[in-house]
């Protein structure tokens, strides 16, 4: 079994060469939906969110509250930016916003002084940063030091609350993201357990990283219950279970949507 690749062109890459190999493989935190979609395999399982989740929650936020609906992407210049760009455009425009360009930035940019006048000269209100790790820091502390940040509303369409952390709160003034949480013991309730509180406060949120345990568990779960590793039998009750995430510090589990 493979985990891992959160960088979407890397899962989509390792999709093809496990389905070849019979050998599933878990993809968590690479965003590109894709990965449920055209690159799907019958090996692959996509795990905790991706660019349609992250689109429509930022995107959606910023305007259904009629806040600032012209829209600039500075996009990752690879799979995963394109999708999340895509899938928060087609929010926007459905929505009666406006998309009023974009530009590419290479990863790993540290630079983004001329992508970020391009999209201050574009007369956008909202400044869509479709990338995510270094790229958004970066680029959300350029935006800060042009001062972009006091004319366009910052959208973060993947950020970790250790991201805001390593930002400071001044920098991060202003920004809309959306993350994932776990729900609470009542889960009837749409309410969040204070542990999740007490464990974002230290930086611990539920990036890739963390999310690693959950597919572990159920995995093995899987295994225990084919009594085999033959990835055919593990696959096919795979597709049965309903997958779960776990946040290893909370003991606290949720079906993802």
């Amino acid at each position: 079994m493979l985990l891992g690749g959160s960088n979407t062109g890397v899962s989509i890459a390792m999709a093809k060469v496990a389905a070849a190999k019979k050998v599933p493989f878990f993809a968590v935190g690479a965003g590109g939906a894709s990965l449920t979609g055209a690159d799907c395999t019958a090996y692959s399982i996509h795990y905790a969110y991706d660019t349609t989740a992250l689109g429509n929650g930022t995107a959606s936020a910023i305007v259904k509250q009629g806040l600032a609906r012209p829209w600039f992407f500075v996009t990752a210049d690879y799979a995963f930016g394109t999708q999340l760009q895509e899938a928060a455009a087609r929010v926007v425009t459905a929505n009666g916003g406006k998309v009023l360009g974009a530009v590419r930035a290479p990863l790993g940019t540290t630079d983004y002084s001329s992508f970020l006048l391009q999209a201050q000269a574009s007369g956008a209100q909202v400044l869509g940063l479709a990338n995510a790790g270094t790229d958004f820091s970066n680029s959300l502390k350029g935006a800060n030091e042009f001062g972009i940040t006091k004319t366009m509303k910052p959208a973060a369409l993947l950020a970790f609350i250790s991201d805001i952390h390593s930002l400071t709160l001044q920098t991060a003034q202003g920004l809309y993201l959306t993350t994932g949480v776990v729900l609470g013991p009542e889960r009837g309730k749409r309410a969040h357990s204070p542990a999740l509180f007490r464990e974002d406060a230290s930086g611990a949120d539920h990036d890739p990283g963390r999310l690693l345990l959950g597919p572990r568990l159920q995995y093995l779960k899987a295994v225990k219950t084919v009594g085999s590793t033959d990835p055919d039998l593990v696959m096919a009750e795979l597709k049965k279970a309903k997958i779960m995430i776990c946040s290893p510090r909370m003991a606290t589990f949720a079906p993802t949507g």
